[in-house]
C-alpha cells in the first residue's frame, strides 16, 4: 500500500501540528480584527472579502433588506498559536461587548484539522 504523497518528506505535519482557523466578522470589524490578528504575533493569512451569509449575527447578504457584508480569514498555525489567537480573538470580543453594554459582536472563529499538502 502506497502512503499519501504529502506523508512523506521532513516537512511532514500531522493533523494534530496545525489548524486552520476561520475567522468571520463583519467588514466593518476588519481593521480591528486584523490588529489583534497581528498583536497575536501572526504574520501570514488569507484574507476573504465580501463573504455573504446568514448565521448568529444575522443575515449579511449585501442587499437591501439585510445590507453588509462579511470578511474571513484564513490562518494556519500550531495548535499552541491557534488557542493564543482564539483567545485574543475572545478577549477582543469580550471588551467590545461590555463596551457596547452586552451587544452582541458579529465575530466568530472555528479551528479544523488541517494537513499541509503542498
Amino acid at each position: 500500500r502506497r502512503s499519501a504523497p504529502w506523508s512523506r518528506g521532513s516537512r511532514r505535519r500531522t493533523s494534530r501540528d496545525v489548524k486552520l482557523v476561520f475567522v468571520v466578522c463583519r467588514a466593518s470589524l476588519e481593521r480591528d480584527v486584523l490588529r489583534v490578528v497581528e498583536d497575536a504575533g501572526v504574520a501570514a493569512f488569507s484574507i476573504v472579502p465580501a463573504v455573504l451569509g446568514i448565521g448568529q449575527s444575522g443575515k449579511a447578504l449585501d442587499d437591501y433588506p439585510w445590507p453588509g457584508s462579511n470578511t474571513m480569514l484564513m490562518i494556519a498555525l500550531d495548535d499552541a498559536r491557534a488557542r493564543a489567537l482564539t483567545g485574543a480573538l475572545r478577549a477582543f470580543r469580550d471588551a467590545s461587548e461590555a463596551r457596547q453594554h452586552g451587544t452582541h459582536l458579529p465575530l466568530r472563529a472555528f479551528a479544523i484539522d488541517c494537513d499541509e499538502v503542498l
